[in-house]
């Protein structure tokens, strides 16, 4: 069961705010709140999980990738993504918000564009203990020909200050 509890559509951003109840249902019951906010000004994503009570769970988190993206990783925190053909030049960059507790690592899977069909693809993945509570990633574009590290400050604080702003669902 999921709910949704916040969602904005704004000029600059996109913010929303949901639960998961899915894991209520454990002999540690937790509930699970994803934020998810979109700067459009500096095409920068921030996916960020929380859960409330420390639990000592381990974390998993999976991206599913479009077909034949590839990645590479530099620590347990900093990837590039890159297209098959051009390896030269990255088209996104994920940042962990904490190091992962496993070196992340791309899968072989399957993805489904229509009913019926499947398609090889890739997922990646990478797991948090849930000690800091809150866990996440940030996933920058190469558009704006900044330096990655501003390009997420700016973001961090945009995202706060819209946080800010619709405390009460957090």
């Amino acid at each position: 069961r999921a709910k949704a509890k916040f969602w904005l559509v704004g000029n600059e951003y996109i913010l929303f705010i949901g639960e998961h109840y899915g894991y209520e249902r454990l002999s540690f019951p937790v509930i699970h709140k994803r934020i998810i906010f979109f700067d459009k000004v500096l095409l920068t994503w921030i996916i960020c999980d929380r859960i409330p009570e420390r639990l000592n769970h381990q974390i998993v988190t999976s991206l599913h990738f479009a077909f034949g993206a590839q990645f590479k990783s530099a620590t347990t925190s900093d990837l590039e993504i890159y297209l098959p053909q051009d390896k030269e030049h990255k088209i996104i960059s994920i940042t962990l918000l904490q190091d992962s507790l496993f070196m992340p690592a791309m899968n072989d899977s399957f993805a489904s564009c229509s009913y019926g069909t499947k398609r090889s693809t890739s997922i990646l993945r990478w797991a948090w203990d849930d000690k800091s509570q809150e866990f996440g990633f940030v996933i920058t574009t190469n558009a704006l020909g900044t330096k990655n590290t501003e390009q997420i400050s700016n973001a961090y604080r945009r995202y706060y200050e819209a946080l800010d702003n619709v405390a009460e669902y957090c």
